[in-house]
């Protein structure tokens, strides 16, 4: 999330950012100024970032978080990136390395039985 949150910030302090970079006051700071296609790369990564950032807020936000909700948010970012991958096919490389960190945290969850036990468990207490 803080990468995000950065990346949001530069992106709307992006005229700020530019004058200040520009300044004839600091001409060693002039290499540091991003071109137009630097700053859709940030918006692109942006985008990307905001997906599992959406699903970190809603599960930190609740009031009783449970393991359970964890596996239908892994898929749902899951089938948001892969909706992202279609919709822009220039950062293809970087949600799949996304996507298969997300399957290995997936399948690391899969193969701890006390993951498994967990979900059950706190499905129970909530229903119970």
């Amino acid at each position: 999330s803080s990468t995000l949150l950065m990346i949001d910030r530069a992106i709307s302090l992006r005229p700020a950012i530019e004058t200040f970079l520009a300044s004839r006051d600091f001409p060693k700071l002039h290499r540091y100024q991003l071109s137009d296609a630097e700053w859709d790369a940030l918006s692109n990564f942006r985008e990307i970032l905001a997906v599992p950032h959406a699903f970190q807020q809603i599960l930190s936000a609740k009031k009783t978080p449970c393991i359970s909700d964890t596996i239908p948010a892994f898929e749902a970012v899951r089938s948001m990136w892969e909706k992202l991958e279609t919709e822009m096919p220039h950062a293809k490389n970087i949600i799949r390395a996304g996507l298969n960190k997300l399957a290995e945290y997936r399948n690391q969850a899969d193969d701890v039985d006390a993951y498994f036990i967990a979900i059950h468990m706190c499905q129970f207490v909530l229903l119970s």
